[in-house]
């Protein structure tokens, strides 16, 4: 009796023991489950964040071209202008050179 006794402790013991692991499984099952859904959005979040960073590039990029068209469109109205203004000096010169002649005629 003493030593059926002893096994039905024994196999209590065991059993007990065997809950308690498959409970803690099933607990760390579920928190493997949390993680790796944790990292799936953190990977979605850092594919997302380097996508705005190759369009953030991009805008640069293109902003830069905008810019050195624009300086340089600046640079040619400058150009213009000074051309324009010696151009209209040259001719009011022209003009007052025409009048002398005429004086002088």
């Amino acid at each position: 009796l003493q030593s059926e006794v002893a096994q039905t402790h024994d196999t209590a013991a065991s059993t007990g023991l065997e809950a308690a692991l498959q409970a803690e499984m099933g607990e760390l099952r579920a928190e493997n489950r949390k993680l790796q859904s944790e990292v799936a959005d953190l990977r979605s979040g850092l594919a997302q964040d380097q996508n705005l960073q190759r369009r953030v590039d991009e805008l640069q990029a293109e902003n830069a071209q905008l810019l050195a068209g624009l300086q340089s469109e600046v640079a040619q109205t400058h150009d213009t202008a000074a051309s324009t203004g010696l151009e209209a000096a040259l001719q009011a010169e022209m003009g007052e050179l025409r009048a002398e002649n005429r004086k002088l005629q």
